[in-house]
């Protein structure tokens, strides 16, 4: 059994231990357009690389030990290449990744730093 706490609380966040990113608590729910409006200054939103980092499918709703994560769509940063208005989540009941229309509504925590 690993007894690691992966995530480490900070000021403004968590540390992820495996990755070296920091992440803020869930920021509120908006459309993909409108994500840079929840972001604060010198925190980004994450890739889809980088928010799947986070799943663990041995867990479900949600499927992250990352704290303040509810169980539903966080948007990434990452745009769908074959259809502009969509871009790339994660569905964080049980941690899959799926593409939506840019004008729906989803969850926003930003990222920074990393390894």
């Amino acid at each position: 059994m690993n007894s690691q706490v992966r995530f480490e609380k900070t000021s403004d966040g968590w540390i992820d231990a495996r990755t070296g990113l920091e992440w803020s608590r869930t920021l509120g729910e908006t459309s993909w357009s409108d994500t840079q409006l929840l972001i604060p200054e010198g925190w980004r939103l994450p890739t889809i690389t980088e928010l799947f980092s986070v799943v663990d499918n041995t867990r479900s709703g949600p499927a992250t030990e990352l704290p303040n994560t509810q169980s539903s769509s966080y948007w990434s940063a990452t745009s769908y290449a074959y259809y502009p208005d969509g871009a790339w989540y994660v569905g964080f009941f049980f941690g899959g990744v799926y593409y939506d229309f840019k004008s729906n509504t989803g969850y926003v925590r930003g990222v920074r730093g990393g390894s």
